[in-house]
C-alpha cells in the first residue's frame, strides 16, 4: 500500500474514535541524528511523543522531548501488516484482524485484489524457481 493509502485507513480510524493527529511520513536515514532533525524540521511542533521504539524513546529523551511509552498488545503479531497480507493472499477472512473501517476501505479500493495478486504472482515466481 501507499503512504496515501495507509494514511487513509489511519484517518478513518481515527476519526471514527474521534482523535485529532497528523500523519507525517518518516523516511529512516539509518543515521540517527538526521532522522531526529528531519523528524523535528517536518511534524507539526509536538508537546508529547508517543512511541513503542526503544531507540526513537532515547533519541527524543536525548533532545528533551516528553516521551510516552506505548506498550504493546499481547497478541501484535495478529494484527501486524506482514500477517495481515499473508492472511489475504491466502484468501482467509481477515476483517477480524483490522478495524471495521479499514476492511471495508481495502475491500472498497480493491487493495485485497490488489494483495491477492500480488500473492499470486509470487507463488508463481516460486513454482518457476523449483522448476529450473
Amino acid at each position: 500500500m501507499t503512504f496515501e493509502e495507509r494514511k487513509e485507513c489511519i484517518e478513518k480510524v481515527l476519526r471514527k474514535e474521534k482523535v485529532k493527529a497528523d500523519i507525517v511520513p518518516i523516511p529512516d536515514f539509518h543515521d540517527n541524528d538526521r532522522w531526529v532533525d528531519y523528524l523535528v524540521g517536518h511534524v507539526p511542533e509536538f508537546g508529547l511523543a508517543l512511541t513503542g521504539n526503544e531507540l526513537v524513546t532515547r533519541l527524543l529523551r536525548e533532545r528533551g522531548y516528553d516521551v510516552e511509552e506505548q506498550k504493546y498488545l499481547e497478541d501484535r503479531w495478529k494484527y501486524k501488516g506482514a500477517n495481515v497480507r499473508e492472511t489475504i493472499k491466502a484468501g482467509r477472512r481477515f476483517d477480524d484482524m483490522v478495524p471495521g473501517e479499514v476492511a471495508s476501505f481495502l475491500k472498497g479500493r480493491k487493495i485485497v485484489e490488489r494483495i491477492r495478486a500480488m500473492g499470486e504472482c509470487c507463488e508463481d515466481d516460486r513454482r518457476r524457481e523449483r522448476k529450473n
